[in-house]
């Protein structure tokens, strides 16, 4: 959401705002000096003073980005255990205090199971437009290789190429498999230390940041980055020509996620163009 608000702000005339829980940024809403928040649910529904700041905005659009995690964090789980962001499924409760408001609701990756009990979580009329689309894209080649079941021969292919590899993410099932794979690709290239780093769901606030800032500039050091579905769902990662799944995820859903997380762009001039060109909101 942060990399969305920094894309919007660049857009002459638009004031976008995320909503971090920080008092000074709270301060600028409640004046209403902004255009499009963004916001977690936990943040936005969860958080009740808040909810009733937002009767006083007018809002035209509700936008629900991701809508498939709605069905697959905001519900119990099939072992019947609490859900892991209860809050998605509460969602549906902006409807009633913006009524007036179109929805739009977004996914890369739904299924039509997944679409029926989201369009009830959200209130959705029975008239709902739906507009698909295939996930297919013309500059994404996937190629499937057998692999030994062990990191050092299933990987070795990787060390040789390692120094002059282009910027590549790799993802695995588990933190456990992308230990393994860090410690031993740095084993092997001691100095991909300087290159190659870990994204997963333990890994440090700050760290983050970091990392994503590093993997979103044309020119940052990182080149390797070894993580689990926590990176990804939206995150543009400029001039990367490999995704890596080590592991097949169960799901095809996680498999269209992650071959499909990062906006790939030909030329970086293409994006400079895309975000400088003059834009109309209705």
């Amino acid at each position: 959401m942060k990399d969305q608000v920094e894309k919007l702000s660049r857009i002459p005339n638009v004031r976008a705002i995320y909503r971090d829980g920080i008092e000074e940024t709270d301060r600028i809403i409640r004046e209403g000096a902004l255009d499009y928040l963004f916001g977690a649910l936990e943040l936005l529904v969860g958080d009740s003073s808040f909810r009733e700041q937002l009767h006083h905005f007018s809002v035209s659009t509700i936008v629900v980005d991701e809508f498939h995690t709605i069905a697959s964090w905001g519900e119990k789980d099939e072992e019947d255990r609490q859900a892991f962001r209860k809050w998605f499924s509460y969602l549906g409760e902006l409807r009633s205090v913006f009524p007036e408001a179109s929805l739009l609701a977004l996914s890369a990756t739904c299924t039509r199971k997944i679409s029926k009990r989201v369009k009830k979580v959200l209130n959705c009329r029975d008239n709902t437009l739906e507009i698909p689309m295939s996930p297919d894209k013309p500059n994404i080649k996937v190629v499937t290789k057998k692999l030994a079941n062990s990191v050092d021969q299933g990987m070795a292919w990787m060390v040789d190429a390692l120094d002059s590899i282009a910027k590549t993410v790799i993802y695995c099932n588990s933190i456990q498999d992308v230990s393994k794979l860090y410690v031993y690709l740095t084993s092997e290239v001691p100095n991909s230390v300087n290159y190659c780093e870990m994204f997963h769901s333990e890994t440090p606030k700050a760290k983050k940041e970091k990392m994503l800032n590093d993997l979103c500039n044309e020119d940052g050091l990182l080149k390797i980055t070894i993580a689990t579905s926590a990176l990804g769902m939206g995150i543009d990662v400029p001039k990367t020509n490999n995704v890596i799944l080590y592991g097949v995820p169960q799901q095809m859903v996680k498999i269209i996620q992650e071959i499909d997380a990062t906006e790939i762009y030909e030329e970086q001039d293409e994006f400079d163009a895309f975000m400088s060109s003059d834009f109309e909101f209705e």
